[in-house]
């Protein structure tokens, strides 16, 4: 074309970023690809700072010093532990009032999310929490280690299909031994006393020796002993000072009858709802809640006889 056309064309520029370069087609196309990425990423903003509200329910207050001063802070320190944006609400078993005899129920059915499960307690409808606590079978911590990483497993198998409930670690009150109101001095001097005890399994084991076993709560031990209902009890060493059991048993045998295991179970519902990064961290938390627990194991006043 020459210079003197007198309606020159115009070429159209195409800046870059022009958005009246592009087809409408392509026009929705890019609108539809920056809608996606927003939601993308407040879904990942929603996802890592939405609440996710647990109810955890704790020792009863009557184990003392442990669920006080270690137990009720592991929770409340919990979000802060894990990274995670946890609500917590923890309520020991007596003061939510469930009986701890039905924790494994109340997970099944969702009423509670968190269980300090007391394994003792719920033998009765889990044998596996029985199993892994045999009577004369665990002399030491390290053999309790042992058992634990060998047994959990069965724990939570069992756990999952009967009750939809997630192990989440095993902690151990430790040793139990047998306090008494009088001097014992070899296993056979407890033949025809009467002796609490808290499972079937133990009570064969009493029953052998020539004791008398009684089945009793925790809760109903002190009167017992005060009473003399009772001439000698076990328990671990801890619960049974802070319980105060030692003013009335002054004596003690230290034989590990039993190792007091327990542990922390979770709504199998609730395990699932949790992406594979908040289980990871979870499940990380509680199993170093379950290696570094440890109880003050002393008994004030007592005398050993063993």
């Amino acid at each position: 074309m020459s210079s003197s056309d007198p309606n020159p064309r115009k070429e159209p520029s195409v800046a870059a970023g022009d958005r009246s370069a592009l087809s409408p087609r392509h026009q929705v196309l890019a609108r539809l690809v920056l809608i996606a990425g927003l939601i993308t990423a407040f879904a990942v903003a929603w996802r890592q700072f939405a609440a996710i509200p647990l109810l955890v329910i704790g020792q009863p207050r009557t184990v003392g010093l442990l669920q006080r001063d270690q137990e009720e802070p592991f929770f409340r320190n919990l979000a802060a532990t894990t990274g995670l944006p946890l609500k917590i609400t923890y309520v020991t078993t007596d003061t939510f009032g469930l009986k701890d005899t039905h924790q494994l129920d109340a997970l099944r059915d969702g009423r509670i999310d968190i269980a300090s499960l007391r394994f003792m307690q719920n033998i009765a409808k889990e044998a596996s929490l029985e199993r892994i606590d045999l009577p004369g079978r665990i002399p030491d911590f390290n053999k309790a280690r042992q058992v634990v990483r060998a047994y959990s497993p069965t724990v939570d198998r069992h756990l999952q299909q009967a009750f939809g409930a997630k192990l989440l670690g095993i902690w151990s009150f430790g040793p139990q031994v047998m306090v008494c109101r009088e001097s014992i001095r070899r296993l056979t001097d407890i033949q025809g006393r009467k002796v609490r005890v808290a499972s079937p399994g133990l009570a064969q084991l009493i029953n052998a020796v020539g004791g008398i076993p009684a089945i009793l709560s925790f809760e109903d031990t002190q009167a017992a002993l005060a009473q003399g209902i009772v001439d000698c009890a076990v328990t671990s060493a801890a619960s049974a000072s802070y319980a105060g059991w030692t003013r009335f048993s002054q004596y003690y045998y230290p034989l590990a009858f039993q190792f007091g295991f327990n542990g922390y179970a979770m709504s199998l519902k609730r395990w699932h709802s949790l992406s594979a990064d908040e289980q990871q961290r979870l499940g990380d938390a509680f199993q170093a809640r379950a290696d570094s627990k440890s109880v003050p194991v002393s008994l004030a006043g007592a005398v050993s006889m063993g």
